[in-house]
């Protein structure tokens, strides 16, 4: 039998272990630098900005409307008009912990950094609603107890009964607007922090609590890359 290779690959191990490991490496309030960088890489990385003299980029920090409805809470969320992702590349980028789009060239950093930076803060999850060429994915990051693992939840196809990382065709009413602008591509992360009545759009121990994500950014970034715009 012919040899694959010289070795026997090394193996992640328990990763959840690992993410907790790193995660007390990050900055308090780093996750707001990953996800921001993400969006702008995944804004850049195709090439496709700037097409004309009224064309830009947007990463937009805000709250999620769906959960103010639904239970009343204000749950943070960062959206982007980048390339956007489909269910089957949330699932090769966010649930493989060190794999990160960048050597495809779509999706780019949506991987490493957030995760080990964000996951652990948000153990109830974190939202991903993806579009890519107008159709509509949605993927949910947890924590789970039971098996002490991070990983994407299983949801039920609502026609066939079947779990799945994904659910695909979502309606276009969850689409963001500057998505929709963008032909239907982009990507919106809920942070759902760790209970579902949690508001985690204000930060009481902020140097600013209101406006603490717009003190954060302006401290980390001097210079934004031409025709992004970060609200």
């Amino acid at each position: 039998m012919a040899e694959a290779g010289k070795i026997s690959p090394m193996k992640a191990g328990k990763i959840s272990w690992g993410v907790k490991r790193y995660h007390q490496d990050c900055a308090p309030l780093q996750f707001i630098r990953e996800l921001t960088q993400n969006g702008m890489e995944s804004i850049l990385g195709d090439g496709s900005f700037p097409v004309d003299a009224d064309d830009f980029g947007t990463v937009e920090w805000t709250y999620d409307e769906n959960w103010l409805e639904k239970n009343g809470s204000y749950k943070l969320c960062v959206v982007d008009n980048g390339i956007g992702m489909t269910g089957r590349e949330v699932s090769e980028y966010i649930n493989t912990i060190w794999s990160s789009g960048k050597d495809l060239g779509s999706g780019k950093n949506y991987g490493i950094g957030a995760k080990i930076a964000t996951a652990p803060l948000n153990p109830i999850g974190m939202e991903y609603w993806t579009w890519k060429d107008g159709r509509g994915y949605f993927s949910k990051l947890i924590y789970d107890e039971s098996t002490d693992n991070f990983g994407l939840e299983w949801l039920t196809n609502p026609d066939t009964g079947e779990r799945q990382e994904w659910l695909e065709g979502i309606s276009e009413r969850f689409q963001p607007e500057i998505i929709r602008k963008n032909g239907g591509n982009g990507v919106k992360v809920v942070l759902l922090g760790k209970e579902e009545k949690e508001d985690t759009v204000y930060f009481e121990g902020a140097e600013m609590p209101s406006r603490w994500i717009q003190y954060y950014l302006n401290s980390r970034y001097y210079r934004v890359p031409e025709r992004i715009n970060i609200y």
